[in-house]
């Protein structure tokens, strides 16, 4: 950045994640949301290629959703700023746990990862005048073993599967260790 030029007093959010937001709105962190409108097909970015490890997999669609929210950004013809995007996911082993499409996927993931240790990955990257900076956490995590028809009436009724499935399960701990 020139000397004497000042960042904007705030930055763009490209995530459709509440939690992302409100981290940044603990933080002190002014922010708008830059979504993707009805013709973008975004959940197509998140598409898993073939044989693709977590971490590269977790890289490209974070970068793929900067490159969409800059393009975004331009064409709303929106005043500068940086924009922040994020993608997380989780793995065992080589295998991606995505969003479950339904109740019976759910079940499926949490038998899966349950009484096992997974990976979780967050990639995140900034994009500001022409530049990109980027990098990625991963976390290994024990996993308890889930009873899986407790935990699903704890799921919130409207989309309950827009949630990542080691939320429910952060959840029941929780409630777990509070009773």
């Amino acid at each position: 950045m020139p000397v004497g030029e000042t960042l904007p007093g705030f930055i763009y959010l490209a995530s459709q994640s509440p939690r992302r937001s409100q981290l940044l709105d603990q933080l002190g962190v002014r922010h708008e949301l830059l979504l993707p409108d009805a013709s973008e097909d975004a959940e197509a970015l998140e598409a898993v290629l073939r044989n693709e490890a977590p971490k590269t997999y977790v890289q490209r669609v974070t970068g793929l959703k900067l490159q969409a929210a800059l393009q975004r950004l331009a064409q709303r013809k929106l005043p500068p700023a940086p924009v922040l995007c994020a993608d997380t996911t989780v793995s065992l082993g080589s295998t991606l746990f995505g969003k479950p499409e339904d109740a019976a996927d759910a079940k499926r993931m949490l038998r899966a990862l349950s009484n096992r240790p997974h990976r979780v990955l967050t990639a995140i990257a900034v994009g500001w005048q022409g530049r990109v900076e980027s990098t990625t956490a991963s976390h290994g995590l024990p996993f308890l073993t889930c009873l899986t028809m407790k935990l699903m009436p704890m799921w919130p009724p409207v989309n309950p599967w827009a949630r990542p499935v080691r939320m429910v399960c952060k959840a029941r701990r929780r409630h777990t260790l509070r009773t």
